[in-house]
């Protein structure tokens, strides 16, 4: 195969201080680009159990990754990318000498999957199922949710009456993280391309 992967990010955070509140404002872009060509699958693979199956031409598997409109080998070649997003304020509230409160909340975009070449396909179940589903080229692997809000909330305490020997913290929200290329990239050996 030949590998060209590449990834561009930029990010900024605005700090902001206000008598006993820090605000945070921030946002971050990431663009990620996968032009592998997986040449090699074109190639064909034989795979035989041991000497004999190979003198008497009996693998027992062989496979071609084959053009299907003209029966030979596949391209492979595809130039996925994929974009980023995010957006956030957190404001840190010193309540009082030894309690702060932590207030945040994250939006987050994690764009569909989408190939250049224009050859990326997906199946499309039918009225009953598998039986009579489609395979058809997209623009996009997946539909996009823009609804990604991830809200937080944490605590530091420190007791009083422990003399500033012990700091307490806690804090929860919700996250979200995207979906790695890696596991649909491979959709560039599916039909009708391959």
């Amino acid at each position: 195969g030949i590998f060209s992967e590449s990834q561009m990010e930029f990010r900024d955070t605005f700090n902001w201080v206000i008598g006993n509140q820090s605000i945070k404002i921030g946002g971050e872009w990431r663009r990620e680009k996968n032009g592998n060509s997986l040449v090699g699958g074109a190639r064909p693979l034989y795979s035989f159990v041991g000497l004999w199956n190979l003198a008497n031409d009996a693998p027992i598997f062989y496979s071609i990754n084959a053009d299907p409109t003209s029966g030979g080998p596949a391209t492979g070649e595809r130039e996925y990318s994929s974009n980023n997003f995010a957006f956030f304020v957190q404001d840190d509230w010193k309540f009082r000498p030894n309690l702060t409160v932590n207030l945040g909340l994250r939006w987050e975009y994690f764009s569909p999957l989408s190939d250049k070449s224009g050859q990326q396909s997906n199946i499309f179940l039918g009225p009953r199922g598998v039986v009579d589903a489609q395979v058809r080229l997209v623009d996009k692997l997946y539909e996009s949710d823009w609804n990604n809000f991830a809200p937080q909330i944490g605590f530091a305490w420190n007791p009083k009456m422990l003399d500033s020997k012990l700091v307490i913290r806690g804090g929860g929200g919700i996250g979200y993280d995207r979906l790695a290329s890696a596991l649909f990239s491979n959709v560039r050996f599916a039909p009708p391309n391959s």
